[in-house]
């Protein structure tokens, strides 16, 4: 199993930290990593090994090895399908008991607020997200290799421009620095993606 850090979270920490706004930061990592735990803990349930944890500026980053042969490729993407879902289920769920938990108004307002940013933001229809990953699956379920990924490069495409356009606009009126580092994390993935050579936003 590898274990890696992206060291942009440092740069992150001391840009926020100067900025006012490590706390509300660490908060959200802190849910963030509980989401992606769930993503773990689902792999598990299905027999799946991890190749890989990865730990980056927005959460954690877990990679699977599937023990399902290429030809079973439906259970495969079924799979896929479910792990990705159980991070959204968590934020959820943690949405759900935070409602009645007896604690300070102002912590359970930052709780929910957290998750249902979590939630909202994992299930954008963007690849590698948990949205990108749920839609690429899909299609695979229904369409050959090649057609699912060039759809979800067109659905990817234009979910991150209206982002980009909708962030502007309230990066411009709200001057907030977090909304601005996660329209260029996305872009980050997103690009991330692209295999040297070539035109496409997903390389395999």
């Amino acid at each position: 199993m590898i274990f890696r850090i992206d060291l942009k979270i440092i740069a992150l920490i001391i840009i926020l930290y100067f900025t006012n706004q490590i706390r509300l930061y660490s908060i959200i990592m802190v849910f963030a990593i509980l989401h992606e735990l769930s993503h773990l803990f689902m792999g598990m349930v299905l027999k799946m090994k991890v190749r890989a944890f990865t730990i980056m500026p927005f959460g954690l980053y877990i990679e699977f090895k599937s023990p399902i042969k290429d030809n079973n490729y439906i259970k495969q993407e079924i799979s896929k399908i479910l792990i990705a879902l159980a991070g959204p289920v968590f934020n959820l769920m943690m949405i759900y008991i935070t409602h009645y938990l007896k604690i300070n108004p102002e912590l359970k307002k930052i709780i929910v607020n957290s998750n249902l940013s979590l939630f909202l933001f994992n299930l954008l229809p963007i690849f590698p997200l948990d949205g990108g990953r749920i839609v690429k699956s899909a299609l695979r379920i229904f369409l050959n290799k090649k057609l699912a990924i060039i759809y979800t490069n067109r659905i990817c495409k234009i979910t991150l421009f209206i982002l980009t356009f909708l962030f502007s606009i309230l990066v411009y009126y709200y001057k907030n620095l977090m909304l601005l580092f996660i329209i260029i994390y996305l872009w980050y993935i997103v690009l991330k993606q692209i295999p040297l050579g070539t035109g496409s936003f997903l390389g395999f």
